[in-house]
C-alpha cells in the first residue's frame, strides 16, 4: 500500500502544478500543512465555463491585431466571441504549444505552416507567458474563494511551481518555459526564484497518478505484480503520445526507469486533422493523404453547400467533440451532425442533418496514431531489462474507444494487461450539442501526478534518452588507422602536441541509468600561455541521436549530431595554483595546463552541471551554468 507521510515542513506552503496541453490545460494544487498528509485538489472553475466541475479548460486564445490578448479558454468558445473575432480581425490560436516542439522529433506529417501562426510580433514564449498568467489568475481566484483570506495571505509569496511537458521536450524547451514563467511574474529571475520552479515529464507525472490511483485503495496483489515487473504509461494527449517504462518494487513502493522515454507527434489533433482532410472539398485528389484512395472517400463534401472552409471547420469541430470518441467498430458507420433534422442530401450521404461516414473511413484516421504507440513501445521494450506486465492508458485521447480497443488487442497479444485508471468521461451539454468532455479518462492525471511526484517521489532513477558528449582534438596515434586516414587534418596544438580534430568524447550513453546522485564526468585539459586566459569558459555539449552505440567522430553521421547546450564555468580560482611548463615539440616558451572535470548529472528531472579540479589531491567543486541552444 502507498502510504503518504505527513508534511514535515514548519510552515504552510502552496504547490501549483500546471499541465499546459495542446488542446486542454489544467491546474492542480496542494496546500502543505505541517503535520498533515498532503491532499491534491484540482481547480474546477474557469471563466465562461458554464458548468462547474470540469478540471480543464481549452487551450484556445484570441489576440487582436495589436497583439493584445482578448479571450482565453471557455470564453473563446462562445458564439458571440467568434462573431466579434471575425468582425474585428482577431487571431485565433489553437495547437500553439506545438510551436515549442523540438525539431528532432519525427514530424514529417506536420510542418510549421500546418500549425495556426502566432500573432504578428509574438513569439511562442510570449504567448505561453500570457497563457500562464491567465491560468495563474484562475488558480488564485479559485483558491481565494475556497479558503479563508488568511490562508491565501500566508502562502502567496513563496509558491512552489511544477510544470509538466511532453517526454520529448528537453532542456531547450524547459528554458523557454522558465523564461515565460518569469515574464509572467510567477517567480523572479534569480537563483531563489528559479529554485521554486520544477519540471516533470508528462509520462512520469502520469505514472505517479496511476500508482496513487491504483495503490492507495489497498495493498496491490503482489503475487500478480511481483518485484521487478515492468509497467508502461501511455499518455495519449492532444499533441503528443508519451510513453514511459519502469520497473516496480514494493515495500516501499518505488520505480526505476528502464528505457528511454518516447514521444510521438501523433496525438488526437492529428486524427482531427486527418478527418478535416477527408471532409475538405478544396483538395484535389493527388494532394490527399494516401490513406484516402477511393473516389467515394475523397472530398466527401465536394460540390455541396457544406464545402466552404467555414462549414468544413464547423463540421470538423463537431467530429472532434462528439464522433471521434464514440468510434468503436470498423463495420459500423459513423455520423457527424451538419445541420437540422430537415437537412437531406443523398448525393453526399447527409440524412436528417447527419453526414454518414463508413466505419472503415473513420477508423483509418486513427491508424497512424495507433501505430505510433505500438512502434514506440517496441522500441522501448528493446532496451528494457525486465518483462512488461502492465500498461496504463491515460490522457484525453485515451478516452477514445477505438484507440483503446486497438491497443487492448495489441497488448493482450503480448500478454500485457492494459487499463485506464479513474474513468470520468461523462456527457456534458455544450450549447445545443451533447458532447463527451475531451478531458477524458484520468481527466487531471498529469497535474495531480505532478503533485504526487513532489510528495511521494516514487521514481528513483532515470534513463538517458540520447548519447551526450563533446567534440575535441585527440592526440595523434599513428597506430590508429582512423587517425592515419585523417592525416590531412592533423595540426600542431598551441603547446606543441600533434592532434586530430573532430573526435567525439561520449559523456553519457543512450540508455545509461542514473539516480540523482550519480555524476558523469568529462575530463578536460585546458592549455594557456598566461594565467589570465583561464576565465569564464564554455564547453559545448553535443547530442547524438543516430543508430551507433559508440560514435567516434562528429563528422561521421553528421546529421545525427546537434548542439544540446553549452556548459559555462569559471576557472579563475582553479588557475591560481598552476605552475608553468616548458612548451613541447621544440617550441620556445612556457605554458600552463589546467586539468578539470566537467560534471553532468541527469538523475533528476533536469540536467545540472559542475566543474571540479584538484589541488594537492583535494577536489574542489564549483557550480556551472547550462545554457541551451533553443534552435
Amino acid at each position: 500500500m502507498l502510504k503518504r507521510k505527513e508534511y514535515a515542513g514548519l510552515t504552510r506552503q502552496l504547490v501549483l502544478a500546471f499541465d499546459i496541453g495542446t488542446t486542454y490545460s489544467g491546474i492542480s494544487y496542494c496546500i502543505l500543512q505541517p503535520g498533515e498528509v498532503p491532499q491534491p485538489h484540482g481547480v474546477m472553475k474557469y471563466p465562461g465555463q458554464g458548468q462547474i466541475g470540469d478540471f480543464k479548460l481549452p487551450s484556445i486564445m484570441y489576440y487582436d491585431s495589436q497583439g493584445n490578448l482578448k479571450k482565453v479558454g471557455y470564453e473563446a468558445l462562445k458564439d458571440e466571441v467568434a462573431e466579434q473575432a471575425m468582425t474585428e480581425g482577431w487571431v485565433k490560436l489553437e495547437w500553439w504549444k506545438l510551436h515549442l516542439r523540438p525539431k528532432h522529433l519525427s514530424s514529417a506529417h506536420i510542418k510549421d505552416d500546418d500549425i495556426p501562426p502566432l500573432p504578428k510580433g509574438k513569439s511562442v514564449v510570449h504567448v505561453l507567458k500570457d497563457f500562464i498568467e491567465y491560468l495563474f489568475r484562475c488558480a488564485e481566484t479559485y483558491i481565494q474563494e475556497s479558503y479563508p483570506r488568511y490562508v491565501w495571505l500566508s502562502i502567496k509569496d513563496e509558491i512552489q511551481f511544477i510544470f509538466t511537458h511532453p517526454n520529448g521536450w528537453e532542456g531547450a524547451q524547459q528554458q523557454q518555459i522558465r523564461r515565460a514563467i518569469e515574464l509572467a511574474g510567477l517567480v523572479p529571475s534569480t537563483p531563489e526564484g528559479r529554485a521554486r520552479v520544477r519540471f516533470l515529464t508528462e509520462g512520469e507525472a502520469g505514472l505517479h497518478f496511476c500508482i496513487t490511483d491504483l495503490f492507495t485503495s489497498g495493498v496491490p496483489d503482489q503475487a500478480k505484480y511481483p518485484q521487478g515487473q515492468g509497467v508502461v504509461v501511455i499518455d495519449a494527449g492532444g499533441g503528443t503520445l508519451d510513453l514511459s517504462m519502469y520497473s516496480m518494487k514494493f515495500n516501499p513502493t518505488s520505480f526505476e526507469e528502464v528505457a528511454p522515454a518516447e514521444c510521438r507527434l501523433q496525438g488526437s489533433v492529428f486524427v482531427t486533422r486527418r478527418a478535416k482532410e477527408l471532409l475538405q472539398s478544396r483538395f484535389s485528389f493527388h494532394r490527399l493523404p494516401r490513406m484516402l484512395t477511393s473516389s467515394k472517400q475523397t472530398g466527401k463534401l465536394r460540390g455541396s453547400r457544406y464545402s466552404s472552409p467555414e462549414m468544413i471547420d464547423d463540421i470538423t469541430t463537431t467530429f472532434d467533440q462528439t464522433t471521434k470518441l464514440h468510434i468503436c467498430d470498423a463495420e459500423q458507420p459513423a455520423y457527424i451532425k451538419v445541420g437540422s433534422l430537415r437537412e437531406n442530401d443523398s448525393d453526399h450521404d447527409i440524412r436528417a442533418g447527419k453526414l454518414r461516414l463508413s466505419g472503415q473511413e473513420v477508423t483509418k484516421l486513427f491508424d497512424d496514431s495507433t501505430s505510433a504507440v505500438i512502434n514506440a513501445f517496441e522500441q522501448q521494450r528493446s532496451y528494457a531489462t525486465v518483462p512488461i506486465t502492465m500498461a496504463f492508458l491515460i490522457g484525453g485521447f485515451g478516452a477514445s474507444d477505438w484507440l483503446w480497443s486497438q491497443l487492448e488487442s495489441y497488448f493482450k497479444s503480448q500478454g500485457i494487461e492494459l487499463c485506464r485508471p479513474s474513468r470520468v468521461c461523462v456527457p456534458v451539454l455544450s450549447g445545443n450539442v451533447e458532447r463527451v468532455s475531451l478531458v477524458g479518462y484520468s481527466h487531471k492525471a498529469v497535474p495531480d501526478g505532478a503533485l504526487s511526484y513532489l510528495v511521494d517521489n516514487l521514481v528513483k532513477s532515470r534513463v538517458a534518452r540520447a548519447t551526450y558528449g563533446t567534440s575535441f582534438a585527440d592526440l595523434v596515434d599513428v597506430d590508429n588507422h582512423e587517425h592515419v586516414s585523417r592525416k590531412e587534418t592533423w595540426y600542431m596544438s598551441a603547446i606543441g602536441l600533434l592532434v586530430v580534430p573532430k573526435a567525439f568524447k561520449g559523456i553519457i550513453r543512450k540508455g545509461a541509468r542514473a539516480n540523482e546522485q550519480k555524476e558523469f564526468r568529462c575530463p578536460l585539459s585546458c592549455p594557456g600561455t598566461v594565467k589570465s586566459e583561464f576565465g569564464i569558459m564554455q564547453l559545448p555539449i553535443l547530442c547524438y541521436r543516430g543508430n551507433s552505440s559508440d560514435p567516434q567522430w562528429v563528422d561521421r553521421d553528421e546529421g545525427s549530431f546537434s548542439t544540446l547546450c553549452n556548459v559555462r564555468f569559471d576557472l579563475r580560482e582553479a588557475a591560481n595554483s598552476l605552475v608553468p611548463k616548458r612548451k613541447l615539440g621544440g617550441q620556445v616558451g612556457f605554458y600552463y595546463i589546467l586539468c578539470v572535470d566537467v560534471i553532468i548529472s541527469f538523475g533528476s528531472t533536469e540536467f545540472s552541471a559542475q566543474v571540479a579540479w584538484k589541488v594537492n589531491g583535494v577536489e574542489t567543486k564549483s557550480p556551472a551554468v547550462i545554457i541551451y541552444d533553443e534552435n
